[in-house]
């Protein structure tokens, strides 16, 4: 298993450049806490003879699927910890929180739910962010930035997987941490690299730079609906650019 799971974190830092952190375990929801163990670049292996004891004194809050309004009704019946989830009435879940969710709770407590892993064919998103060398409201630089850092790294991720896209977005992180994002649409699917540097000027007199708010720290670029080039027949190399749709 580790071995495997050392390729697969090899595999996404080579065709992606990114870390990735990987839990492995019994079942789905005991993996992604595992996952969660060591970010952003570790593995975790919860063995079935030692995971009901590392789970027990985590916060319920830890159980994909169990967000804060379900936290909070935990609290009120004295629930704080997986392992006091675990060792609840079943029934009494049930009865609070239904019957579908209040066993799967129990179920995931106590290692047992079988919540299946389900594949996902093609990606929905294409992305990619880098800090800037220093921060800045210089929308030149930004889209200077862009061009040079993201641009060529992110095209090429979506040419080596056979994707057309049909929407290009900018995201942008400010100094006192805020975010903000642009996007824009194609009629058609896009292959060429041109689409993506085409709109990056617009995109970017989109964003209010000059105002009170801080200085940009960080810039991300994504593209979107995403389709496999070979599944669509009407994708022609005389692409217009999204300039010809404003």
């Amino acid at each position: 298993m580790e071995s495997y799971a050392l390729a697969i974190k090899s595999a996404i830092k080579r065709e992606c450049n990114l870390k990735a952190s990987i839990g492995i375990a019994p079942t789905k929801s005991s993996a992604k806490i595992a996952s969660k163990i060591h970010k952003p670049d570790g593995l975790t292996i919860f063995y079935p003879t030692e995971l009901q004891q590392f789970l027990e004194n985590l916060e319920v809050e830890n159980i994909a699927g169990i967000g804060t309004k379900t936290q909070r009704s935990l609290e009120s019946m004295g629930i704080l910890t997986i392992g006091q989830l675990a060792n609840c009435d079943v029934q009494i879940l049930m009865d609070k929180f239904g019957k579908k969710n209040g066993l799967w709770m129990w179920q995931a407590a106590n290692d047992k739910d079988e919540d299946p892993v389900v594949t996902r064919e093609d990606h929905v998103t294409l992305s990619n962010e880098r800090t800037l060398g220093s921060f800045t409201k210089d929308k030149d630089v930004i889209e200077r930035f862009l061009l040079d850092e993201l641009v060529g790294e992110l095209y090429e991720r979506l040419s080596n997987q056979g994707y057309g896209y049909k929407s290009v977005a900018i995201k942008i992180v400010r100094s006192d941490f805020s975010i903000e994002s642009r996007e824009i649409s194609f009629s058609k699917y896009q292959v060429k690299k041109e689409g993506i540097t085409s709109v990056l000027e617009g995109l970017l007199q989109k964003f209010s730079l000059m105002d009170n708010d801080g200085q940009v720290r960080k810039v991300g670029l994504k593209v979107s609906k995403l389709t496999r080039i070979k599944d669509k027949k009407s994708l022609k190399t005389n692409q217009k650019s999204l300039l010809d749709y404003y």
